[in-house]
């Protein structure tokens, strides 16, 4: 598990769920693990100009090329994990992003089957996920410890 190399691929960086649900527990997986993380915003990504990483994370995004993203990755060597916070396959109609989510959610739920790997914050979230992929981990926000220790990728 020593010397991975993660790439987070996120909207924002400007984000509290950003740093509860990946930058805070990567920085640990850095200091126990010697991994090297990067981030980057996904809409300025470019996989034949970034030299080649391990791990892809791709925080929830439904837009209608991210299949192609994660193949063209997935050719190139590349695992990839899909992370979910919310269950945005199933927007309520009464938050701003419900028509986005609503109009991606046959890219979202396609992005969720071809990845390797899906993580989740609630136990609850996973067992919706689970239709989607096979394998997906609850990674509960501002993750300890020991559960960075036992869920630090090592399934993927």
């Amino acid at each position: 598990m020593t010397n991975r190399r993660v790439i987070c691929l996120l909207q924002t960086i400007e984000s509290s769920v950003f740093e509860i649900r990946l930058k805070k527990p990567l920085e640990l997986c850095q200091e126990l693990y010697g991994w090297n993380v990067s981030y980057n915003i996904i809409f300025d990504f470019d996989i034949d100009s970034v030299r080649p990483m391990d791990i892809y994370i791709i925080q929830r995004n439904p837009s209608d090329w991210i299949v192609q993203l994660i193949l063209d990755i997935q050719s190139a060597g590349g695992l990839v994990v899909f992370e979910l916070d919310d269950l945005i396959t199933e927007m309520p109609y009464f938050l701003q992003h419900h028509v986005d989510f609503i109009q991606g959610r046959t890219n979202l739920q396609e992005a969720l089957r071809v990845s390797n790997m899906v993580s989740v914050t609630t136990q609850r979230l996973a067992s919706q996920m689970y239709q989607y992929n096979d394998n997906v981990h609850v990674v509960p926000n501002s993750a300890g410890c020991n559960i960075v220790k036992t869920a630090a990728l090592s399934d993927v």
